[in-house]
């Protein structure tokens, strides 16, 4: 028994997103490093995937990033729905809480979130920091369908701070008519840029009729699917972030301190688009204020034109003194976050704490 106390195990369970998983592979190394072990024997209860079976989801789509249809996520909303109680009950009694942020960016936040849970609370992030290589940062998540040689070829040919990424996320199901505005938007820019999308039949035909790609060449790249988004934000040649405003994006942002243009989804993103525009101040606003939930972009139709994503991308490189203010604080925010994750730093020492206090419960337990 005092071996196994003195080796803690940790068990990570993410939410089964992408936005969700990756930042826990990263708190595992972050857990590793430090000698704490991952339960191997847990992959059994993957194996069964018996819930997969109970709510009748296809085979090899048990990841909401690649679901081919809505419908699909409202059968994992119900799963979900399922054991929501269960998740509650574990929150409410939990000893403590971890959180993917740093306690220089939020410190009012994170000691009233403390008071009005009574409970500990260890800032443990940026998590992605993790990944010092830009092989290891290229390789995060899934596979990109650019190779790194090609990504970094590009990056390299263009000016420091020139290039607006756009990346609205692996969720993001926004219709063709409102991709090809931001499409439109980044063209008309003349900034050079990289455009992350995911493909689809209308998309695809848009690009070929209006001989879109032949049009930005030498100036805008398109990847399809998934992007190194860590390597890429952490580039030189990154000039500003158009953002749906996931933490995850938000966050990586920051890390490589840059200036973003807000464009939220749905959920909590609008919440930070605030603390990104109104208190931060290192944002600017592209002008959604509807949230698109899944199944509803019909409905909700196209919500930010050419125009104003053309008038967001000026903004945001603005050379003059509002243009600066904002990208001085992305730099000092970059500086925090770097040293809160090196030796001494507080989300260092919070790690530390979180093993330590964890190891004496379970002492405690036994």
């Amino acid at each position: 028994m005092a071996s196994i106390i003195s080796q803690p195990h940790f068990v990570l369970i993410p939410l089964m997103a992408q936005g969700h998983m990756i930042p826990m592979i990263d708190m595992a190394r972050l857990f590793a490093e430090r000698g704490v072990i991952n339960l191997g024997s847990q992959s059994a209860l993957f194996k069964s995937n018996s819930h997969a079976k109970k709510w009748d989801f296809l085979k090899g789509y048990e990841n909401l990033d690649i679901l081919p249809s809505p419908d699909l996520l409202r059968k994992f909303y119900k799963a979900l729905n399922d054991f929501r109680d269960k998740i509650q009950e574990a929150e409410s009694t939990a000893y403590g809480v971890v959180v993917n942020s740093f306690d220089e960016l939020e410190h009012e936040c994170i000691e009233g979130y403390k008071k009005a849970i009574n409970k500990k609370v260890w800032c443990v992030g940026p998590v992605s920091l993790c990944n010092k290589e830009n092989l290891d940062k290229f390789e995060r998540g899934n596979k990109a369908p650019i190779d790194f040689q090609q990504c970094l070829e590009w990056l390299n040919s263009m000016k420091p701070r020139s290039v607006i990424y756009a990346c609205l996320g692996s969720l993001c199901r926004l219709l063709p008519s409102q991709l090809i505005e931001l499409g439109l938007g980044l063209e008309a820019s003349n900034q050079p840029f990289i455009w992350v999308i995911k493909t689809g039949e209308e998309l695809e035909n848009w690009f070929v009729k209006e001989n879109f790609e032949e049009r930005i060449k030498g100036r805008g790249l398109l990847i399809r699917g998934w992007a190194p988004q860590v390597f890429i934000l952490s580039h030189p040649s990154i000039g500003g972030f158009i953002t749906h405003c996931g933490w995850n994006s938000i966050i990586e942002s920051m890390c490589s301190g840059l200036p973003i243009i807000t464009w939220p989804l749905f959920a909590e993103q609008f919440f930070n688009e605030k603390l990104v525009v109104e208190i931060l101040r290192i944002g600017v606003r592209v002008g959604v204020d509807i949230p698109v939930r899944w199944g509803e972009e019909e409905r909700v139709g196209v919500l930010v034109k050419k125009y104003e994503v053309e008038k967001a991308i000026a903004m945001l490189m603005d050379e003059g003194e509002e243009g600066e203010k904002r990208r001085k604080k992305a730099r000092e925010l970059g500086e925090m976050a770097r040293k809160a994750m090196e030796k001494g730093g507080s989300s260092e020492l919070n790690m530390s704490f979180l093993i330590e206090d964890i190891t004496k419960q379970s002492t405690m337990i036994v």
